[in-house]
């Protein structure tokens, strides 16, 4: 664990004894504040001190939180999007970098590697894979193969330990040399009809179950994404709301389906490609929520977004409480408690 960073700060008013806070600055987009915590009227021992941190630590977290998501309130514009929604998103999102800002390189390795695990077997639980959580972590850690498993469930789950080496050496905007490698990681080794893992679709033959519409035809798709990305990049710019452009990203690549197969894996991978870049936690749709991941896909398909986007903000918001119940085991830790949850 990293120390948090507090400061000690004291104020005096005319002749009377100086008043001591603890105090924790925090910044966003060029805009600075601060909370803080009143400790009395005498100077603490660095003993004190350190007391002080561990007694009112959480509860400065969550009030920076509280304070960060007012100011993202007042930053960001939305089209569907509600203030709350974008207040609980963001108090996420500061809570979730507090928390992994704390963590020593071992913690984070854990953490990160946890995540990754429900987020793996998540994403191919949605297209049919069988194998369980405890089997994809075996499978990714520790390279014992699952019984009576057929070679393309043990890929598709295999392939995303390439893909989270591309993914974290990669540092540049989405492009269609990023999503081509993705998809070509992603569906390696795995029998495809048509074109080979990485090539863009070539032909129109394509059903997507239980939807009636017009997907973009072939020789359209690389003019259809780049639109698509550039459109993102843009909007950001221009002050819209991260997350509700990443979920937007995320569905108009969908309708777009540039490959035969692997279309949503690699689509939920550039989404949370595009999360990880503004911050945000890593978006894990487990098993459990596949229902509610597709129907918030057909919402759009109908045009309505706003409750679309309320889906994803769920699922993303699943994750509150763990947040917060890792925050303050990090740095509340009672006896005999670790400071990672675990799965």
């Amino acid at each position: 664990m990293k120390p948090f960073r507090y400061k000690l700060e004291s104020e005096k008013y005319d002749n009377r004894s100086p008043k001591y806070f603890l105090v924790r600055y925090i910044s966003f987009k060029g805009k600075h504040s601060r909370v803080r915590q009143y400790l009395g009227t005498t100077e603490p021992t660095p003993e004190v001190l350190a007391k002080a941190i561990r007694d009112f630590a959480y509860d400065l977290e969550l009030k920076a939180a509280e304070k960060i998501a007012d100011m993202a309130c007042s930053y960001y514009t939305a089209d569907y999007l509600s203030q709350s929604e974008i207040k609980e998103i963001e108090k996420l999102r500061f809570l979730h970098s507090s928390y992994i800002s704390s963590l020593n390189q071992e913690e984070l390795e854990v953490y990160t590697q946890q995540n990754e695990n429900l987020y793996i077997h998540g994403t191919t639980a949605i297209e049919g894979n069988t194998l369980t959580l405890q089997e994809t972590h075996y499978l990714l850690n520790e390279d014992i193969v699952p019984k009576e498993k057929s070679l393309r469930e043990i890929n598709e789950v295999q392939n995303y330990k390439y893909v989270k080496a591309y993914v974290e050496k990669y540092k540049g905007k989405v492009s269609l040399k990023f999503i081509r490698e993705l998809h070509s990681l992603i569906m390696n080794n795995i029998d495809m009809r048509f074109e080979s893992p990485g090539a863009f679709r070539r032909h129109n033959l394509v059903y997507i179950g239980g939807c009636d519409l017009s997907i973009t035809i072939a020789n359209m798709i690389e003019i259809d994404l780049k639109d698509l990305i550039n459109s993102y990049y843009d909007v950001i710019k221009n002050q819209k709301h991260p997350f509700e452009q990443a979920i937007l990203f995320h569905y108009k690549f969908e309708l777009i389906h540039p490959f035969s197969d692997g279309n949503g894996r690699t689509g939920r991978e550039i989404l949370n490609y595009l999360l990880k870049k503004e911050g945000y936690p890593q978006l894990i749709i487990p098993k459990k929520s596949r229902e509610a991941y597709i129907s918030a896909l057909t919402l759009g398909n109908n045009n309505q977004n706003v409750e679309m986007i309320r889906i994803f903000t769920d699922l993303m918001l699943a994750g509150y409480e763990k947040e917060l119940a890792n925050l303050r085991n990090i740095v509340v830790p009672t006896k005999g408690q670790t400071q990672l949850d675990k799965i």
